[in-house]
């Protein structure tokens, strides 16, 4: 006869079943809590980065924009005096014969940048920023619009001012010469004016926006902190660009 080896199953029993159950829950739970830590210190390091990025990025524009100011205002200085000098010209045999006033090169600046910021809003990183802080970034990008959306008036005026001089077949700049009838003398004072106004809205919109920079490089966190800096930066101005 073969004898046949008794089995060393255990017998599974309704405990044994919520045992590895619970066992099983266990371990998802820690895989999960395990995963969302890793998150969350990643989405830690994403903030931090960016926060960084913005204030580095703050800095160098800050200091673009007070380049921008000694650029505009040097230029505003000029238009002044030129609408002062066509405005006192006399008229000799109804033609005016006048010299505009001769200036130094305009101090030259630099273009601010606003990256740190739209790369974080495409990528999804500015979603995990709190609200206020997101609100001071936002304040920065708006205030850099409405700055770059002067800029684009001036541009036009401009053009408009060098049609003015290519129809007396000249260029309207420091020390140029011209010989205007009365209409077209006050066609040239109109568009001096209309770049004076220009550049001192360009000024004071770009007080505003370094002000907003300073903010952010001082490490704002919310949009009612970045109020004493706006107000300092414009406080700041001369009493014509105020």
């Amino acid at each position: 006869m073969l004898d046949v080896p008794a089995s060393h199953r255990s017998v599974h029993t309704w405990r044994d079943f919520f045992i590895h159950i619970a066992t099983i829950s266990v371990g998802l739970l820690i895989a999960i809590s395990l995963e969302q830590t890793v998150e969350a210190v990643h989405h830690g390091r994403e903030r931090r980065e960016l926060i960084a990025n913005m204030r580095n990025e703050a800095r160098r524009n800050l200091k673009s924009a007070q380049d921008a100011f000694d650029h505009y205002s040097a230029q505003a200085a000029w238009f002044r005096e030129s609408v002062d000098v066509v405005g006192r010209a006399t008229p000799s045999n109804g033609v005016f014969d006048l010299t505009l006033p001769a200036a130094a090169p305009f101090p030259g600046n630099d273009a601010p940048l606003l990256l740190a910021w739209s790369v974080a809003k495409t990528n999804g990183v500015a979603a995990l920023l709190p609200e206020e802080r997101a609100e001071v970034y936002e304040r920065l990008n708006r205030e850099f619009n409405v700055m770059e959306n002067a800029k684009e008036r001036l541009r036009k005026v401009d053009l408009d001012l060098t049609a003015t001089g290519m129809r007396h077949g000249t260029v309207v700049k420091p020390g140029a010469t011209l010989h205007l009838s009365t209409p077209e003398r006050d066609i040239l004072m109109q568009s001096l004016a209309s770049d004076l106004a220009s550049m001192t809205e360009i000024i004071h919109d770009n007080a505003v926006w370094a002000g907003a920079c300073d903010a952010v490089a001082n490490d704002v966190s919310s949009f009612e902190g970045m109020t004493p800096y706006l107000k300092q930066h414009v406080s700041a101005l001369p009493t014509q660009f105020k």
